[in-house]
């Protein structure tokens, strides 16, 4: 279920809106999240009508209570690219976009855990057994990882760093590389899969007990990763790793980003704001 609360997040945060096959994707919801359901759970026709009429209720209320709201965030990115990120910016940036995060898990963990509480013992062995592609995806980030340590860092960050500077010169990748691999490792594949795998035998477990409150608070924590969900190994490394990428980006903010980086990070920004005026409804 992890995979239906990573999709829901996607479409549903505005940070994800940008372009015009995000927001296609962000439009077409409905259809998408029916897909990615009944390919876990092979959905009766039943089931089917009562997801989508979650999913499009979840559109209704995010493109009219949510999405506008996203729109003061996005101009204080936009500025903060524009004139410098430091760290305490960063982590208020974050902090912002995680209680969005919530926000959404509050509105659609209960609707949700009334859908779930209809899955038979069957479709949730099925379930488990769905996952198990999902999980490969982290044993292959495991692998790489374990290949080449230092160029699976670097490249797990500069594509981050890309996304929001735009392209780097030759000597600033050289400059980039060396602070990245001065810092501390952020990523651990192999928490995380051990995360997953924890968590979705845990949504199965709870679903069993038939207990609405059970079902909606594992997913509520389980959407959003409440602190208070997260085992202590996870929500440390989380931590951890978000310390070491804040710090990363205030460094590469200070010390290597260029003028024409900043004017690309603003763009990226000014496309995500538009793209929420157009899909906000008002």
């Amino acid at each position: 279920m992890r995979r239906i609360a990573l999709t829901v997040i996607f479409l549903l945060c505005a940070l994800s809106c940008g372009g015009t096959a995000a927001k296609v994707a962000y439009r077409n919801f409905d259809s998408f999240i029916l897909y990615e359901l009944d390919d876990l759970f092979a959905l009766s026709q039943s089931q089917k009508a009562a997801a989508s009429e979650i999913a499009a209720g979840a559109m209704r209320w995010h493109r009219s209570e949510v999405l506008p709201g996203y729109i003061p965030l996005l101009e204080r990115a936009r500025s903060a690219i524009q004139t410098g990120i430091g760290e305490k910016e960063y982590a208020a940036l974050s902090a912002l976009t995680a209680a969005e995060s919530r926000r959404i898990a509050e509105y659609i963990a209960p609707r949700a855990a009334e859908f779930a509480l209809t899955l038979t013992d069957a479709q949730l062995d099925r379930f488990i057994i769905r996952c198990g592609g999902f999980n490969r995806k982290a044993e292959d980030r495991i692998r790489e990882k374990r290949g080449d340590p230092g160029a699976y860092r670097v490249d797990q960050m500069m594509k981050t760093l890309e996304h929001f500077y735009g392209s780097f010169s030759g000597a600033q990748r050289t400059q980039i590389n060396a602070i990245i691999l001065s810092n501390d490792d952020i990523e651990h594949p192999e928490l995380y899969l051990r995360y997953l795998q924890e968590t979705q035998r845990g949504f199965a477990a709870s679903v069993r007990t038939k207990d609405r409150t059970i079902v909606r608070e594992y997913l509520r924590g389980w959407i959003c990763r409440d602190p208070s969900f997260l085992p202590l190994y996870y929500r440390a490394d989380l931590e951890r790793a978000a310390a070491v990428r804040a710090r990363i980006i205030a460094e590469v903010d200070r010390t290597v980003v260029r003028p024409e980086n900043r004017r690309a990070g603003a763009a990226v920004f000014q496309e995500y704001i538009d793209a929420v005026r157009d899909l906000s409804i008002r």
